[in-house]
Parts: structure tokens; C-alpha cells; sequence
């Protein structure tokens, strides 16, 4: 099971700074081996370590990278090592292990860190907007509880015609009588939202991911060219990178193209006639073809959406947080409306 995306852009940031310094491989690898053994991720009391995921325990990192080690250490390629380490994604594994080959390793970690320190700022940014909403649901179940629980069977005890009251006050009362009702909503709640974030299905809907998805294409074209991939092989490793179904297809139909002999300029096509690319962005990329160097032409484009990036995650913020609080301050209107007045009123014909 891979690491989590910022523990490993910290692994390839501590690699690409130790190969650079002439260290090899081997001795990278120790060295976090070290550090990970001495400081690993979350120490976990024993008894409790059956509830945590093994990929979170201290030293569970370090025997995996040790392994690597012994691995090289038995006469494996390095190369083979890290396709087959599977605490990485498979597009850093693939990565790695093409820098290593190609005897660029130091370039392609240090571009490598850079494209997933990126990710992991920007989606962090994106996770952070759910802290506020978070709180706010949390907020208003305390609120439903103590209404439902408390408040509810009193009232209703005082009212001697049951009979009339509203219905979502009677829904209230059996609920009330019956608190399993109440946590198994909850939890199925809790189940559902967690499945929707982590299925990641509403990502392409938001302008800031759109971006993203960009930057991060564009940062893969500037690293797989800088390392020599040819071009059929570029685009095979990007319909595996993760992107979202819109963009897959696009570099499925590009690939398909240049397997039929058509010329990587013309190709790239698709990608304006989709609307994943602007036409600025396939001028920068066009021109880089024609000189034989697409990581340098497309880096006006990359330092320009870095830019757009930022500023469309702080609207996606504000979009979230704003959309949030309008679903919850309706959700405290249907309470009010539908159980607090209705009780008061209730209370008032009983006096």
C-alpha cells in the first residue's frame, strides 16, 4: 500500500537532495531508512496498533525501504527496485526509475519532488476548506441531538392532544424513543460523505482542480521530455498517471494517433479541441516541438498556472465555505421552523 502523497514528496525531496550530493543510491535509502526508523510517521501504543493502518506505524516505512536496500544490495538494478516498491504510487515508481536509467537521476528526483510538493500544497489548501463545513455539520448534529433528545420528549409529554402535532415533531418523538435510529443516521452520514470525498468524483467540477489537472500535465510533459522518453512512451505513462477520466481520454485518443504514425504537433490537437488545453498553452508546446525542447518552451505556461492555481483555489474556498454555510443556516431554518416553533406553540395551547 502506497504512503501518503506528502510522505512520499518528502522521500523523493530527501532522495533527489542526496544523489545530488554524489551519494548513491544505496547509501539515500539508509539514510531515511534511519530517519524513519528513529522517527517514523505516528507511534502507536501496542494495544492499539491493530487500529491503525499498518502503512502509518512507526518503522513499517523503514522495513520497506530497507528491503530496498538489501534488494540492491543482492545485486538488483536499482531501476527494477523502485518499480517494484510499492510504497510509491506507480508514477513516481516509474519516475525514479527512468532517471535512474536514463543516468539523470538528481534532475528527474529534483523536478519529481517539485511536481508532488506542488500537488500536496494545493490539494492541501482544497482539504483545509472542509475544516469550517466540518465543524458547522458537526455543530448542527450537537444542535439536532440535544433537540431531538432533550427538548423533544418533555414537550411532547406536556401536550395532551398528540395527535395534531406536526409531523416532523412526531418524527422527532419516535426518534427520540428510539436512539439507535439516530446514531445509525449519523453514521450512514459520516459513511457517505467519506465515500463521496474519497471517490474524488467531484474534483473535475471544481475551476481550481480544472487548473490543477493542467499544471500537473504540463509539469509531466517538462519532466518526461527532460529525461528523453520518447514520445509514445510519454503518453503511455500519463494514461496511467492518475488524470480524471476527461483528460485520460484525451491522452488515450493522443496516444492512439501516434501509434498510427501521425506526428506528435498534430496530435496534440486534441487537447485544445477538448478544452483541456488553451490555445497559448499548445503554442508554447507546438513551438517546443519544432525546436527539439518542450520543457523549456512550456515553462512560461507552468510558472503562469501556478499563478491562475492559487488564485482559483482561494475562490474555490470561498465558493465552498460560502455554499456550506447557506446548507447549514438552512438546515438550522428547517429546524426552527419545522421543531422549535411548532414545540413552543404547543407549549402555549397547553398553558
Amino acid at each position: 500500500m502506497a504512503l501518503p502523497r506528502e510522505e512520499q514528496a518528502k522521500i523523493v525531496r530527501i532522495l533527489a537532495s542526496m544523489v545530488s550530493a554524489n551519494f548513491s543510491i544505496r547509501d539515500a535509502l539508509l539514510s531515511l531508512v534511519e530517519d524513519y526508523r528513529k522517527y517514523g510517521l505516528i507511534e502507536v501504543p501496542p494495544s492499539l496498533a491493530h487500529l491503525v493502518p499498518e502503512q502509518l506505524r512507526v518503522g513499517w516505512v523503514a522495513e520497506k525501504l530497507e528491503e530496498m536496500v538489501y534488494e540492491i544490495e543482492a545485486g538488483q538494478e536499482p531501476a527494477k527496485v523502485f518499480l517494484e516498491a510499492d510504497i510509491f504510487d506507480e508514477d513516481v515508481r516509474a519516475s525514479i526509475a527512468s532517471g535512474i536509467k536514463a543516468g539523470n537521476l538528481p534532475k528527474m528526483a529534483v523536478r519529481l519532488a517539485d511536481l508532488l510538493e506542488t500537488e500536496v500544497e494545493l490539494l492541501g489548501k482544497l482539504k483545509k476548506t472542509l475544516i469550517g463545513p466540518v465543524l458547522s455539520i458537526i455543530i448542527g448534529l450537537l444542535f439536532t441531538y440535544i433537540m431531538v433528545f432533550k427538548f423533544t420528549p418533555k414537550i411532547v409529554g406536556t401536550v395532551t392532544y398528540k395527535d395534531r402535532l406536526p409531523a416532523t415533531v412526531k418524527a422527532a418523538y419516535v426518534v427520540s424513543q428510539h436512539p439507535l435510529l439516530f446514531v445509525a443516521a449519523v453514521v450512514a452520514l459520516a459513511a457517505l460523505v467519506i465515500l463521496f470525498l474519497k471517490s474524488g468524483v467531484w474534483k473535475p467540477y471544481l475551476p481550481a482542480y480544472r487548473e490543477f489537472e493542467k499544471l500537473r500535465f504540463l509539469n509531466w510533459l517538462k519532466i518526461l521530455f527532460e529525461a528523453s522518453w520518447s514520445e509514445t512512451k510519454v503518453f503511455q505513462f500519463l494514461s496511467e498517471a492518475g488524470f480524471s477520466k476527461k483528460w485520460r481520454e484525451a491522452i488515450e485518443e493522443v496516444l492512439y494517433r501516434l501509434e498510427g504514425g501521425e506526428d506528435l504537433q498534430k496530435a496534440m490537437e486534441v487537447f485544445v479541441e477538448r478544452g483541456l488545453l488553451s490555445h497559448s498553452d499548445y503554442s508554447f508546446i507546438k513551438s517546443g516541438i519544432r525546436i527539439g525542447n518542450i520543457p523549456k518552451q512550456v515553462e512560461p505556461s507552468i510558472r503562469l498556472l501556478k499563478v491562475i492555481v492559487d488564485k482559483s483555489m482561494e475562490k474555490t474556498i470561498t465558493l465552498v465555505q460560502a455554499a456550506f454555510l447557506m446548507l447549514v443556516g438552512g438546515y438550522v431554518a428547517f429546524l426552527y421552523i419545522g421543531l422549535l416553533l411548532p414545540m413552543t406553540t404547543s407549549i402555549q395551547r397547553a398553558m
